[in-house]
């Protein structure tokens, strides 16, 4: 078998051809937002600095310099972290069933704890998936603990760095999107650390070990991956070795053997911390020492709702959106709606009415969320769990008409969309279960992979609201997701566990796919058990809304 050898160092360059291209959360962009792009390479392969504009007459007139002389390029990324060697070779070698069953199921088999089996599951999945998920990046996950029938929420969401401003990227809505500022500070690997050493069973060491080892022997390219390149910018060069190739990382693997070695605190206080900051700089990012030092998870008591069935939820309150999943519950619930709903075309057409209507309403509210640590969420979180206030809500849906208009709704501000993600649930043998579901956001973060580490780095930045960034329709940000020092932007990850009466799991529920990752939990849970469909039905059914 031949194979292709590129150097570590070369570098893919991505164009926009098409008018229009979609994330895989739906967003689109034109040609002209796409073509303003600033971050590129010069012709010896090294890296320039992304051109901001904070509010600088000399960055100013550096941004409007390169966007005469690189009107038409968009977004040069370094890719290297794909590695050095590729061939081609099958394509469905390597699966998430297959990272599941080597990464978390032989963990659970050596007696770890559900936790043990997440992280190093995590850590599999952050090679294979990098395209959505890796350790520049963050998370939410939901733990049931059987033993002692509760939950609990970490929150190891990206925070902005102390340097960013709520005004930060003016009017040019793609520096929020690729490049050093749009870099928010990882939490990926602190919530690791800080999970196994409040839940972990085995060393720290082994649950990074199956990750070094897919690093050591490569992995062929998915479908998924590959599709998530072309999704990501629709000209690729050298494109045609990576279709299925052989991916052996670099420098990521070196990167975990020090992880491995040293822990977690490494990746904030220690070398690999010191080489992050250095080259997020050089990519003309925001993020210092300092930020990586001062990032802490936070522990949080779950949102909870009991349904008609004695069945509980348990999901992420803000910045997540399982409020909002358990408002939608809440609104359908006084439908009385079961198996006969969905029985004939015509009540099938009403309840799926009904359903996207306390859909509608349900991102309305989630407008008025946003990192608790620094927006008052009391009275929103009251009413979004409360089955009064739900009656209201359900007593304005009317069977015979809908509305496009977000105001009928109650929507008067709207949220950046958030983007590609990846999600695992495990359920061990002893009744604990884990819903995590972790992002770099954009298809491959920011597009930038750090070059001393190997690390590709999140696009957090982008889902927090901007004053110059309006909807399609002309609708403002909400000033509840607007940038701060320090806070955590909202998010649509919902990772969920649902368990009955007798305090046994019944299902754990998560979704990728951004903004549409709440209303795909929600209508899972909803006709698992009140269609009577099942586990299976509800992962069957397509996406609505």
């Amino acid at each position: 078998m031949s194979e292709n050898h590129f150097d570590e160092y070369e570098h893919y360059n991505f164009e926009v051809d098409k008018h229009i291209y979609s994330s895989h959360s739906g967003k689109q962009r034109t040609k002209k937002e796409a073509s303003e792009h600033t971050n590129h390479f010069d012709p010896s392969g090294h890296s320039r600095k992304i051109v901001t504009k904070l509010h600088n007459t000399e960055l100013n007139r550096k941004l409007e310099s390169a966007k005469e002389k690189h009107k038409s390029k968009v977004n040069a990324v370094r890719m290297k972290y794909l590695g050095n060697v590729c061939g081609k070779t099958r394509m469905d070698r390597v699966s998430d069933e297959w990272v599941l069953k080597e990464c978390g199921l032989d963990i659970l088999a050596r007696n770890g704890s559900v936790v043990d089996a997440a992280i190093a599951t995590m850590f599999c999945n952050g090679i294979i998936t990098s395209q959505s998920m890796g350790i520049g990046g963050g998370f939410l996950m939901t733990l049931y603990r059987r033993d002692a029938r509760e939950a609990v929420v970490l929150n190891a969401r990206e925070t902005a760095p102390a340097a960013a401003t709520t005004n930060m990227f003016g009017d040019e809505r793609l520096l929020a999107q690729n490049g050093g500022l749009a870099i928010g500070v990882p939490g990926e690997i602190r919530g690791y650390w800080e999970a196994h050493k409040k839940y972990g069973v085995l060393p720290w060491k082994e649950l990074v070990a199956p990750a070094i080892k897919i690093c050591e022997e490569g992995y062929n390219m998915t479908e998924h991956q590959y599709t998530s390149l072309l999704f990501r910018e629709q000209s690729i060069h050298n494109s045609s070795i990576l279709r299925g190739s052989h991916i052996r990382p670099g420098k990521i693997c070196s990167t975990l053997r020090v992880l491995a070695e040293e822990g977690g605190d490494v990746f904030y206080n220690g070398s690999i911390a010191r080489m992050l900051a250095q080259d997020i700089r050089d990519w003309g990012g925001l993020i210092t020492e300092q930020d990586l030092r001062d990032y802490k998870v936070e522990w949080q008591e779950p949102v909870s709702v009991t349904m008609r069935d004695g069945n509980r939820l348990f999901s992420v309150p803000p910045p997540g959106s399982g409020a909002v999943i358990a408002f939608i519950l809440n609104i359908l619930e006084g439908y009385n709606l079961t198996a006969e709903s969905v029985s004939t075309i015509d009540d099938t057409v009403l309840t799926f009415h009904r359903t996207t209507e306390a859909f509608k309403y349900g991102y309305a509210r989630r407008t008025e969320l946003g990192d608790p640590n620094f927006v008052n969420v009391t009275e929103i979180m009251k009413r979004l769990v409360s089955k009064s206030y739900a009656r209201t809500i359900r007593r304005k849906i009317r069977d015979d008409r809908t509305n496009s208009n977000a105001s009928v709704y109650g929507g008067v501000f709207y949220n950046q969309n958030d983007h590609g993600t990846s999600h695992i649930s495990i359920v061990a043998p002893n009744g604990d279960a884990v819903s995590i579901t972790s992002t770099v956001n954009l298809y491959f973060g920011s597009g930038v992979a750090s070059e001393q580490t190997g690390v590709i780095l999140n696009s957090g930045m982008d889902d927090f609201s901007s004053p110059n960034f309006n909807s399609f329709f002309g609708v403002p940000g909400s000033p509840a997701n607007c940038i701060e020092p320090g806070k955590r932007s909202l998010s649509s990850m919902s990772p969920s566990i649902v368990v009955d009466r007798e305090g046994d799991v019944r299902m754990v529920l998560g979704a990728s796919g951004g903004t549409r990752i709440t209303t795909a939990v929600g209508i899972r849970e909803y006709s698992s058990y009140s269609w009577g469909w099942g586990a299976k039905g509800g992962t069957l059914i397509g996406r609505v809304g």
